[in-house]
């Protein structure tokens, strides 16, 4: 009588044990597939009234962005990025295309890009004001998350006029990045600066001690190693990789798109509106626990991005 009592009571504890363990498994992954959030990407529309050149469509911009912004505004997003690049050139051209990236329904996040600085000399200050991104960098939180938005442009030959220290400051990066042969040294590509540098390292300081997962945008991707990088981008891909908050870099500029995972960090790149020539190309990415799904329109292609 004791054996069998002894076998019922093991065998209980063992139905319990799995149980509960089925259990907490259940709620684990019911969790992981609760979507947190979504937000919209748009990249390189490059707008302005001007013929085709090569596949660069700038005149249709207008009419992919106004698809795009009626798709957007269909869903339910916590925000959207414009991932810079905003126009291809001319002042008046921002008249014309930012009425209709205003009539998004979400909030608007504008990353600064250098198409977005080639207007005439004297409008050159009046960018940043025009774009509400009067500083360029900054961070936000979202659902657990926090975001940085970069500011490549600070340290470059286009965001600032040639009688300025500044530029002065981004001539001598040039001049390095040639001299030791970088396929980066560009005047279409800007770096981030030292001040700029030292505030991205409080916050990747602060999202550590935080816990907090952490996503990137900046209109310059970090890889592939081609002549569309930052122009920091060695020194930035040391700094994130050496911080485990780090679950994507999101950019433009590279307008063919581009992803790798790299150092367990996700390196994605938007395809170009520009480049597409009635499509409207862009994306939208759902955020979980586990992942990010980037759902792609037009031209853009899907990816799941697990970290």
């Amino acid at each position: 009588m004791r054996i069998k009592l002894i076998l019922v009571a093991t065998f209980a504890l063992l139905f319990t044990s799995n149980s509960i363990s089925f259990a907490q498994t259940y709620a684990k992954e019911a969790q992981n597939n609760e979507k947190l959030f979504s937000f919209g990407l748009i990249a390189d529309p490059q707008y302005v009234d001007k013929e085709t050149r090569g596949n660069r469509y700038y005149r249709n911009s207008l009419n992919k962005l106004e698809t795009c912004v009626q798709e957007l505004n269909q869903m339910d997003l916590a925000m959207t990025v414009c991932l810079g690049d905003l126009i291809d050139c001319n002042y008046s051209s921002y008249d014309s295309i930012l009425p209709i990236l205003h009539s998004l329904q979400s909030s608007t996040h504008k990353v600064l890009g250098n198409h977005d600085f080639d207007v005439e000399d004297a409008y050159i200050k009046n960018v940043r004001a025009r774009l509400k991104n009067k500083k360029g960098y900054y961070s936000f939180n979202i659902n657990g998350f926090t975001f940085i938005v970069l500011d490549g442009t600070d340290l470059s030959l286009f965001g600032t006029t040639p009688d300025s220290k500044a530029y002065r400051l981004a001539n001598k990066k040039m001049i390095e990045l040639k001299t030791d042969k970088h396929n980066n040294a560009h005047d279409w590509n800007g770096g981030l600066g030292k001040k700029q540098i030292k505030w991205f390292d409080k916050q990747l300081v602060k999202a550590e001690k935080r816990n907090k997962n952490l996503i990137i945008f900046c209109h310059w991707p970090l890889l592939p190693e081609n002549d569309h990088q930052l122009w920091d981008n060695r020194l930035i891909l040391g700094k994130i990789g050496a911080c485990p908050n780090v679950v994507a870099w999101i950019s433009g500029h590279f307008h063919k798109g581009y992803y790798k995972e790299e150092n367990n960090i996700h390196h994605l790149t938007i395809k170009g509106m520009v480049e597409s020539e009635h499509e409207s190309t862009y994306g939208v990415i759902d955020v979980y626990q586990d992942r990010l799904i980037l759902r792609g329109y037009g031209e853009q292609k899907s990816i799941t991005l697990k970290y």
